[in-house]
């Protein structure tokens, strides 16, 4: 699969209230590169509008700011979260920076399974002239493109010749984070070791840049609005939120998982494009999401009242959209093409709708960072139920899931509900498929799935599904 670098910009349908400043118009307090940011926060009182010149902001304290503040970006505002390295030695034919005492939490939980990857917990990244290096696990181990951050010696080692080039430590937990209600516009934000924006509650966060972040580029909360943002590279999340009521629209969400937040058997426990935990009333539209290198949209613990829709979810490593242990959605006009696992995965989640999407190409490929997409859940879109006990609203089931109206242009992998990784009872739960198009390789193949396995159109239909559907041949000019 292509992994070409590839932006473009989104533009949401907004209100006049949500219309961002343009460029050059700000009106408040001027902040210069080279100021304490916090320090000038902390001196002004709360709903203080403040104007960010191009440069850039080397942060060594997290902004905090105040209610109603609005910090605002002039294109060009960086802020950046790493600390310049300098006074290297050499050694062993190594090179070798001292006194690096920068260290963070680490991300992954005692109680989650062990990593494959241990050394996606150096939260501390390494750029070297904004490339971003590798992190080892030993000084043996240390190569051009590597790094090795021994924390007990405070000391940072690479091997490639520092002499004339930049060479940063990311070493600041997260660029902005309060509780609520403030206004984040036209920033980019770079190389934090664990958030890059956390703006609490009923927030608006618009036309920002968030990368190289080692754990989330954007958390957010109840009502919070994220607006055309770019979250790229990002090492466990391009998105992290919840809450009552939030709206993710025209975002470009790609290229995130950067660091490997992966288990030993290829699953994706806290890692992706996005993941949305908890929510009631979430709408995600209108956002370009591609090439994340695991799920690219995913609701996972008792969401409830979601809808996806007009979203374009492209050549994710995992699934497209992945709905897990959550309650009552809609997905539909959505574009969902060449994701490697599913187009869309239901996982113990019922009362969805799902209508006027186009899936094609799911289900093929082979990830190349340890992932894995299991052969039986691969395919455009999966029903699964497991034993994931009661939540929120009641007990996890896989029931009242309807797909009707979609079109298919299938190149692996199976539809429908399955007992693979799962139990039967995802059979007898009023699981339905009416009136889809489907576009095949093979007439008389098994690209369906039912209680047996995957079947044929015949059986499919023999079944109670799709008795209103149509199935041809893929044409020849799909087929390029």
């Amino acid at each position: 699969m292509s992994r070409l670098v590839r932006f473009i910009l989104i533009l949401p349908w907004l209100s006049a209230g949500e219309a961002g400043l343009a460029a050059g118009s700000c009106q408040g307090v001027a902040v210069p590169p080279g100021a304490e940011v916090q320090a000038v926060v902390a001196g002004h009182k709360a709903g203080t509008t403040y104007c960010f010149d191009a440069g850039v902001y080397r942060l060594t304290e997290t902004i905090v700011p105040q209610e109603g503040d609005k910090l605002i970006g002039s294109p060009g505002a960086i802020l950046n979260g790493s600390k310049l390295l300098a006074n290297w030695s050499r050694k062993g034919g190594l090179w070798l920076v001292t006194g690096q005492t920068q260290r963070s939490p680490a991300l992954w939980k005692e109680n989650w399974p062990a990593l494959t990857n241990r050394a996606a917990q150096v939260n501390e990244d390494l750029f070297f002239d904004d490339r971003q290096l590798k992190p080892v696990l030993s000084v043996k181990e240390v190569v051009s493109g590597r790094f090795y951050f021994d924390y007990g010696a405070a000391t940072i080692y690479i091997a490639d010749n520092p002499a004339g080039h930049k060479v940063e430590s990311s070493a600041l937990r997260c660029a902005i984070q309060t509780k609520s209600r403030i206004t984040v516009q036209g920033l980019t934000i770079e190389k934090f070791t664990e958030c890059g924006i956390s703006p609490g509650h009923h927030s608006l966060i618009r036309d920002n840049e968030v990368r190289y972040v080692h754990g989330s580029g954007i958390r957010f909360g109840d009502g919070t609005k994220v607006l055309n943002n770019r979250t790229h590279h990002n090492g466990m999340y391009g998105l992290q939120g919840g809450g009552e009521g939030p709206l993710v629209e025209g975002n470009e969400i790609a290229f995130n998982d950067t660091a490997g937040y992966h288990t030993p058997h290829g699953g994706c426990w806290a890692a992706g494009g996005s993941k949305f935990a908890r929510s009631n009333h979430l709408v995600v539209r209108h956002n370009y999401v591609h090439d994340n290198y695991c799920s690219g949209l995913w609701t996972d613990i008792d969401n409830i009242n979601t809808t996806y829709e007009d979203n374009r979810v492209e050549n994710n490593y995992a699934q497209g959209i992945f709905v897990e242990i959550s309650f009552a959605g809609i997905i539909r006009n959505n574009t969902i093409t060449g994701n490697m696992g599913t187009g869309i995965l239901f996982n113990s989640s019922s009362d969805q709708e799902v209508y006027g999407n186009t899936l094609a190409g799911n289900g093929v490929g082979t990830p190349d960072n340890g992932v894995t997409a299991p052969a039986a859940n691969r395919g455009d879109i999966v029903i699964i139920q497991q034993n994931r006990g009661s939540g929120t609203y009641g007990v996890r089931l896989a029931k009242n899931i309807f797909v009707h109206d979609n079109t298919f242009t299938i190149a692996g992998g199976v539809t429908g509900p399955t007992r693979e990784q799962g139990t039967p009872t995802v059979f007898t739960q009023n699981n339905r498929f009416q009136n889809n198009h489907y576009y095949v390789p093979d007439l008389s193949g098994s690209w369906w799935v039912w209680l047996k396995g995957p079947c044929t159109w015949r059986e499919w239909q023999s079944f109670g599904q799709d008795t209103t559907g149509t199935v041809q041949a893929i044409p020849a000019e799909k087929k390029k």
